[in-house]
Parts: structure tokens; C-alpha cells; sequence
């Protein structure tokens, strides 16, 4: 049986020196390549959000979104503590 080891640095270099050679070429900095990529993604996320926001027309709607934003938050917080009383 034939070693597979010399294919992976080949097929590694498929992948990363097309990702060196855009970068090289766009002539932006790692950072402002990040900072990019993040502006992609939030800029996605706030359409998003705008278009469901666009569908709320009543009152009725905009409980139910702020039920929705209020389980999502928990969610990503982790839940609140269920303490009674005083905290320590």
C-alpha cells in the first residue's frame, strides 16, 4: 500500500496558496481583510433583521418579535440564574 503523506502538502497548497495569491493581489492588510469579512457578515445579518422588522405591523407582531428577541438573548446567554431572594 502506497503512502498517502506526499498528497496532503499538495492538496493543502491547492487550497492556501489561491487564498495567498487573492490576498497579495487585493493589496489589503490581514486586518482590513478581517475587518471586511466582518463587515460582510453584519451587513447580511442587519438585512436580515431589517426585513423581518419591515413585517411587523401591529401590535400583535410586535409582541410576538419581542418574545422572539427575548428567548434568543436567554438562549445566547446561557439562561438566568434562579435565585430567590438576595445574591451572596
Amino acid at each position: 500500500m502506497k503512502s498517502r503523506k506526499p498528497l496532503v502538502p499538495l492538496i493543502a497548497s491547492c487550497f492556501i496558496l489561491p487564498a495567498l495569491l487573492l490576498a497579495a493581489q487585493s493589496g489589503a492588510t490581514p486586518r482590513e481583510q478581517m475587518i471586511g469579512y466582518l463587515n460582510g457578515i453584519a451587513k447580511t445579518q442587519l438585512e436580515a433583521r431589517s426585513s423581518v422588522i419591515a413585517g411587523v405591523r401591529s401590535r400583535v407582531d410586535a409582541d410576538r418579535r419581542k418574545v422572539e428577541v427575548r428567548e434568543r438573548i436567554l438562549r445566547l446567554i446561557g439562561g438566568l440564574p434562579e435565585v430567590e431572594g438576595r445574591l451572596p
